[in-house]
């Protein structure tokens, strides 16, 4: 048996969120809190410009090599930590692609009784603050009225405490209605450039070691019924070295993770109908440019993030009442919300929130010899399109 071959089950992948912009975060050693429970793939594309020069023959000249521009995919299950004070393992990835992080380190409301009610929304009161938006995408826990505990999430929150959720309640919410936030860290899209993180990335596979800096990327997610979740980040970043001879760290594979929570008893509402669908995707479709500097080892600065077309996909069955209200929607571009919620264990549970979507696709189709609605949705307000929270 051959022993030079790489063995890809050997594998680990490390990342770290960089004090100063395209400097090695790990310095050399990653800690074994480095190390996230992901699998990753890359690419090494090596840019290259043609030589022109004459060569007596039909044949051209080889390719003048430029810079290298590498891009790394790392995926992993949609889990949290396992405790409600300890951030997820992705939250490092999701700084660095359009995401700003928010701790709710203590739970808001003893539970809180509400001083008014309606049938989507809830006047909440101290100890609630009387901030516009401080609690938009947190998981909200009701009890009292609904009997509870009702798990779900807040699409808005006024600075008159108002609180609107992705349901429909009967009987109407009311001053019977104990509200309560619990401990959270929330992952929400913002246009605040301060507040991205570039990271370090190591990645270990068969006693070789690949490095990369000041990285920026997009990321994806996908939910469905009956499973666990998936999130994919695709980033790219300065190549700091490549094939190096490094031994895989020793205990990196020690490391305790909970399991991944599955999307089953939870939560599925889209325009607050339950939506018995297969399939929720998200993509954030953020697009970066890689910032000329002759000065640069590659010829360029990492790169920076200067767009995002983010859409949603969702499948659900097709009704005679639900999918004409949705096309009737669809036709005018009237918006509705999303809300899911997956996990029952404090510290590993996920509630993803899109306050505002419009369908921009509506196709037909079939699963299992039952009519489906094929949506794509895009959020219709900048900057507000997607929440991601663990608690």
């Amino acid at each position: 048996m051959a022993t030079d071959t790489t063995r890809t089950r050997l594998s680990a992948v490390a990342v770290k969120t960089e004090t100063v912009e395209g400097q090695d975060a790990f310095a050399g050693t990653p800690a074994l809190t480095d190390f996230i429970g992901a699998e990753a793939t890359w690419s090494l594309p090596q840019q290259t410009v043609e030589d022109p020069t004459l060569t007596g023959s039909f044949d051209p000249n080889a390719p003048i090599p430029t810079g290298i521009r590498p891009q790394i995919t790392i995926r992993m299950p949609l889990r949290g930590s396992g405790s409600a004070t300890v951030a997820p393992e992705w939250g490092r990835l999701m700084r660095a692609c359009r995401f700003e992080e928010v701790q709710q380190a203590t739970s808001v409301g003893a539970p809180t009784a509400a001083t008014a009610g309606t049938a989507t929304t809830a006047t909440l009161a101290t100890p609630f603050a009387a901030t516009a938006q401080a609690y938009r995408g947190m998981p909200t826990v009701l009890t009292g009225n609904p009997t509870g505990p009702q798990l779900t999430t807040m699409l808005d929150y006024t600075a008159g405490r108002v609180a609107t959720f992705p349901m429909t309640f009967s009987p109407v919410l009311s001053t019977a209605t104990l509200a309560q936030i619990p401990a959270n860290w929330l992952y929400r899209v913002t246009d605040d450039e301060t507040q991205f993180r570039p990271v370090t990335i190591y990645v270990y596979r068969g006693g070789q070691r690949w490095r990369l800096v000041g990285c920026k990327g997009s990321m994806s997610l996908e939910m469905v019924a009956g499973n666990p979740g998936f999130i994919t980040f695709t980033m790219r970043g300065q190549l700091l070295g490549a094939y190096e001879t490094v031994a895989l760290p020793t205990g990196w594979n020690t490391i305790s993770r909970p399991q991944a929570p599955i999307w089953a008893n939870g939560l599925s509402r889209l325009d607050r109908v339950v939506a018995r669908c297969a399939r929720y995707t998200y993509n954030a479709n953020v697009t970066m440019y890689d910032p000329e500097n002759p000065e640069a080892p590659e010829g360029y600065d990492a790169p920076e993030i200067t767009a995002a077309n983010s859409s949603v996909t969702i499948d659900p069955f097709s009704s005679t009442t639900n999918s004409a209200s949705r096309f009737g929607k669809f036709r005018v571009g009237t918006s509705m919300p999303f809300a899911g919620l997956m996990g029952s264990t404090v510290g590993n549970r996920i509630a993803v929130t899109n306050p505002s979507l419009r369908i921009s696709a509506y196709d037909d189709a079939n699963r299992g010899e039952m009519g489906v609605d094929n949506l794509t949705l895009v959020p219709d307000v900048p900057g507000q399109g997607m929440f991601l929270s663990v608690f």
